[in-house]
């Protein structure tokens, strides 16, 4: 039997949409007997109160009838619903579809839940089909526990999984195919649509999966979710500021690789406390990279606002560590980002990461604007690797080598270094890992951990970060107005 894996990328809530790209993706898959497609492909990642609201699933159903009709001449087709496995079949969808026999072999067709589940699932089965939607958290696909459970039974086992980005979630696809000897028969590319075929009648050819390395994976993890959150958003580009800081930097270089030069402007904003360099690193960067650029000078708007809030000033005293006009000029910068967006119908993306969002250092409504903060489940010494690995991929230096060298500062004060405020960033980084792996044990991880829980009223109100970890910052919530006695 000959088996079509389809990895496809779709759109949540669009299930018109999605049964023309799994129509299309059927067409590739000539000479199949079975074509198996990912959990979700019809109605995309969906909150369990929309996909299960009864006008989407009579939107839904009527679109699958649709699309068996369309298929009534092609492969036999499994997916997975929202209720279990559907199958579609000599024009009929066919739901649940737990199992069925094709060409006198017997088919077990159910999503990837656990191993125990799979394997139970698999008792005198000739083929597992696991239609999958797993989310990219910065590991490698479960090749050695899936071939070991297509061994244990024996059976041939395929999983089909999602690819594409959502949202936060990026599914990295990454489709496997195992023989009944657990080997791997045929693996997908990770990050990218693609057809795989297998045949249970083929003689065994070795095939290893590809070399895992984790940063190289986050890089392509996060130009598809900035592609994918631009396209499916209907946006025309993507705007950001640029600070000449290696946030911002890595941000515009990530932008242009996932949507073309021509579509990332960059927005500098200096302001009298904004460093020379600052500018230029920005510029040098621009120009490596090819995108467009604005110079857009907030001196000015500083000294306004400080006219229009002389009442305020002289009604409430300073105090110590008043940081009035630090937000001020985060939130102007803010302000013309989202203007420009308003213009140009481009999104912004934010260009914070974790370490700054876990210890609430940054500005709401200021430099915490944007649709997509693209970098917000990085770390900070995650985001310098993944700079350098740029720049190697690239073969030359895009993100300037002083941006690499220079101590990170956001500038709103004279001489200002982010370690005025904060821990060294490889010593907060390491607390951080232990407050999110529940090892908190030492002074500088529980201090971490304090300020973690006392910026959550800040967090709450920034834009979506794209995840490629196990530990992001939305999945765990702490209360807002609350004490954690800890």
């Amino acid at each position: 039997m000959k088996i079509a894996v389809i990895q496809c990328d779709v759109a949540a809530g669009d299930p018109g949409g999605n049964a023309e790209i799994i129509a299309e993706a059927v067409k590739k898959c000539a000479g199949a007997d079975l074509c198996v497609a990912p959990a979700l492909a019809l109605a995309g990642p969906l909150a369990p109160c929309v996909l299960n609201s009864p006008d989407f699933l009579e939107v839904l159903s009527s679109r699958e009838a649709e699309l068996a009709r369309a298929l009534e001449s092609s492969p036999a087709l499994v997916y997975g619903g929202s209720n279990g496995c559907r199958l579609l079949q000599n024009g009929m969808a066919i739901s649940p579809a737990g199992e069925f026999f094709l060409q006198g072999k017997r088919v077990c067709c159910l999503p990837l839940v656990g191993d125990e589940t799979v394997m139970d699932a698999q008792q005198n089965a000739d083929l597992v089909c696991c239609p999958a939607a797993i989310p990219f958290a910065g590991s490698p696909m479960p090749v050695e526990s899936l071939g070991a459970l297509a061994k244990r039974q024996p059976s041939w086992l395929v999983l089909a999984n999602l690819v594409g980005g959502h949202d936060s979630a990026i599914y990295p696809g990454g489709s496997l195919a195992f023989d009944d000897h657990g080997r791997l028969r045929e693996c997908a590319p990770a990050f990218a649509e693609s057809v795989i075929m297998v045949d249970d009648q083929e003689d065994f050819l070795p095939r290893e999966m590809p070399v895992w390395n984790r940063m190289e994976a986050i890089l392509q993890a996060l130009v598809l979710g900035i592609r994918d959150f631009t396209r499916k958003c209907g946006a025309k580009g993507v705007l950001l500021g640029l600070s000449g800081g290696m946030d911002s930097a890595l941000v515009a270089a990530l932008a242009a690789e996932a949507l073309g030069a021509e579509n990332v402007t960059g927005l500098m904003m200096p302001s009298p406390f904004s460093s020379a360099g600052s500018v230029e690193d920005s510029r040098e960067l621009a120009a490596n990279l090819g995108i467009k650029t604005l110079e857009l000078p907030i001196g000015d708007l500083m000294a306004g606002f400080d006219r229009a809030l002389e009442p305020v000033y002289g009604l409430f005293a300073k105090k110590d560590g008043d940081v009035t006009g630090e937000n001020i000029q985060a939130r102007i910068r803010g302000l013309l980002l989202s203007a420009a967006s308003n213009r140009s119908g481009a999104l912004v993306l934010n260009t914070g990461n974790k370490s700054e969002a876990a210890m609430g250092y940054f500005t709401l409504y200021g430099d915490s604007t944007g649709a997509l903060a693209v970098i917000g489940d990085l770390y900070k010494t995650e985001v310098y690797a993944l700079a350098a690995l740029v720049n190697d991929r690239a073969g030359r230096k895009l993100i300037p080598q002083n941006i690499f060298d220079k101590a990170p500062s956001a500038e709103l004060a004279p001489n200002q270094k982010d370690e005025d405020s904060l821990p060294p960033y490889n010593e907060l980084d390491e607390a951080l890992r232990k407050v999110f792996d529940g090892t908190a044990d030492d002074a500088a991880s529980r201090q971490a951990r304090a300020r973690l829980f006392k910026n959550e009223f800040k967090r709450r109100q920034c834009p979506p970060a794209l995840i490629v970890s196990d530990s992001p910052l939305a999945a765990c919530r702490r209360p807002v107005a609350g004490r954690m006695d800890l």
